[in-house]
């Protein structure tokens, strides 16, 4: 008899012995239940061995895990929930903190348990205990942090299906293996869990583990491969697992890669996408279903940034913070809104603020610049954790304050860390805006919440956060909107007051000028927000707080009107009867009504 244990999670139940249970056939036929974890790292910058590199975010097999900006660790679902655990137990189908602890840096799920990193670089577990049984026979499984090594020098892991890889600051590649049946019960929880270096070589500086093949990173760019084989150990009713290494290709130019059940993505230096392995759902996105041998370039796009790979359905971000996503969607899993399966990378919605992806068996997660978690996909086991085991063909919020990687993620800074915005009541409109390319900041670090913003220079905010195109065709009708000699941007300030003009976002003072060297005022910055929206008239009743006194034109008054109704003003600090419409915008409050104009459309 043995005692079965899942995620660290000791059930007390006695299984069969299944002896080689990795053994023989199930490594080859890699199709069976398998799921890699993914921690993704953005290409294109790859920072080498820093925690910084590392996922907030995790996709398991069923289960889910996240990091909060206040270092708390969080789960939901549970591994192996259908396959192992009785209809008695009650696993969270929301998000549920582990332990108290706050000093949490970094996840990877994967299919028989979880990991997790501290910022004092020791290996952590998450355990699954079960509660004290209900009076309706029930019993909640408990989440609590099991430490795998009191180590100080982890600083990457990856968690995949038949063993997990890790990295130590010195560059050492490590093994993970852990004991899912025991005679009897361990001495430790570290005991649980056997770590091996591989090779003595250093240098290294990513790994993925996966199901069909395990994949590393060295420095030097080069790509490798992790390969399992069993030998007999000492009792014969049980293997033992011998590693080996094997470079894949003679490239040195790769940049981050994920293995998924059976196929993997990369990225090389240059920011072109590359695809290998099993293709029946076209996760390799080359547009068809054929198995690939060697890596494969995926189109001939050059602005690739972060790969995720599931089980059959791929992820992807791109430098502009655009999301990605192709394969399998018999689940929802590509998040667009159907079920029909995609053979190329298809771009998921319009937003260009994601910055961290990871992908599970059926399921995605993404993670957006002002810190919002959302989950699509399967839902059997309630990792998404929106309290349903209902799948989502879309993506879902789930929470609203994670931890975002530092200097991590696509999007044109898109984490980018102001030096004087923490604390800001602008703070989230303004990270927000930062992730889709919309506004930067300056030199020194700053983004000066407080400094006002020329009418021309919100006519470039609002096109890039709208996402507009702006081809250099355009013909600006404005005669005092002059093209900038030596701008770092060509297409600025001209074509951007052409497209707003176009599009009928701005009049300007009068048909031929609109006086870009002007500050925007609250009420004009008002009304060409509310242009957009397309809002009608609230009702004759409704009262914004504030009269028509306080406004230059009746035309401001009633987009101001249209405006506070619809929660476009929210935020807006000082808003109330004395308001002062017809003062300078701040880039803070720039940030903020643009915010809420995207939250809306978005909506």
């Amino acid at each position: 008899m043995s005692v079965l244990r899942i995620c660290g999670w000791k059930t007390g139940r006695s299984v069969p012995n299944r002896g080689r249970l990795l053994g023989g056939g199930l490594v080859l036929v890699a199709l069976a239940v398998v799921f890699l974890s993914l921690s993704p790292a953005p290409a294109l910058a790859r920072t080498g061995l820093s925690l910084q590199s590392q996922s907030t975010i995790a996709a398991g097999y069923v289960d889910s895990m996240a990091v909060k900006t206040d270092g708390s660790l969080w789960a939901w679902g549970c591994v192996l929930a259908d396959e192992f655990t009785d209809s008695s137990l009650v696993y969270p189908l929301v998000p549920r903190r582990v332990g108290t602890d706050d000093d949490w840096a970094t996840v990877s799920a994967g299919f028989l348990y979880s990991l997790a990193l501290k910022e004092d670089g020791s290996l952590w577990s998450v355990e699954y205990d079960i509660g004290e049984e209900s009076d309706d026979g029930t019993a909640e499984l408990l989440l609590t942090p099991l430490l795998v090594s009191a180590e100080s020098d982890w600083v990457a892991i990856s968690a995949g299906y038949f063993f997990s890889l890790a990295l130590k600051g010195d560059g050492s590649l490590w093994t993970i293996e852990y004991s899912l049946l025991d005679e009897e019960e361990p001495d430790s929880d570290t005991s649980l869990f056997s770590l091996v270096r591989l090779g003595t070589d250093a240098g290294w500086a990513e790994v993925s583990a996966g199901g069909a093949q395990s994949l590393a990173l060295r420095e030097d760019g080069s790509l490798w491969g992790v390969n399992q084989d069993f030998e007999d150990g000492e009792n014969e009713e049980f293997f033992v697992s011998v590693f080996s290494l094997e470079q894949i290709g003679e490239e040195d130019d790769w940049a981050s890669v994920s293995s998924g059940l059976a196929h993997a993505l990369a990225v090389k230096t240059d920011g072109s996408l590359w695809a290998w392995g099993e293709n029946p759902s076209g996760e390799l996105g080359d547009d068809t279903t054929h198995f690939r041998l060697m890596p494969t370039r995926i189109g001939a796009a050059d602005d690739w940034a972060m790969v995720a790979a599931g089980a059959d359905h791929s992820l992807a971000i791109k430098t502009d913070g655009s999301l990605w996503s192709w394969g399998e969607n018999s689940e929802g899993q590509l998040g667009d809104g159907t079920a029909m399966d995609r053979h190329a990378p298809a771009r998921l919605g319009t937003a260009n603020k994601w910055v961290e992806i990871a992908a599970g068996y059926g399921s995605s997660q993404a993670l957006r610049v002002d810190g919002s978690f959302w989950t699509w996909g399967s839902n059997s086991s309630g990792q998404l954790g929106d309290g349903t085991r209902i799948s989502r063909y879309a993506p879902v919020k789930v929470l609203t304050d994670v931890k975002l990687q530092p200097g991590g993620g696509g999007g044109g800074g898109a984490a980018t860390a102001f030096s004087d915005i923490a604390g800001s009541p602008y703070e989230t409109a303004i990270k927000d805006l930062a992730g889709r390319g919309a506004i930067s900041g300056f030199e020194d670090g700053t983004f000066r919440p407080g400094e006002p913003v020329l009418r021309q220079q919100f006519a470039k905010m609002i096109v890039k956060a709208l996402g507009y195109t702006v081809t250099g065709d355009e013909i600006c009708p404005f005669a005092d909107v002059l093209a900038q000699t030596g701008a770092a941007d060509p297409l600025y300030p001209a074509k951007y007051v052409a497209v707003c003009a176009t599009r009928g976002i701005t009049q300007g003072k009068t048909a031929t000028t609109f006086e870009p060297y002007r500050s925007i005022t609250h009420e004009q910055l008002i009304t060409m927000i509310v242009r957009v929206a397309g809002l009608a008239d609230p009702a004759a009743d409704y009262a914004p707080g504030f009269g028509p006194g306080r406004f230059s034109l009746a035309e401001h008054f009633r987009n101001a009107r249209k405006a506070a109704n619809a929660g476009i003003l929210e935020g807006l600090q000082g808003l109330g009867p004395s308001y002062e419409f017809g003062a300078a915008s701040t880039r803070g409050e720039c940030a903020q009504l643009l915010y809420n104009l995207l939250v809306m459309l978005e909506s």
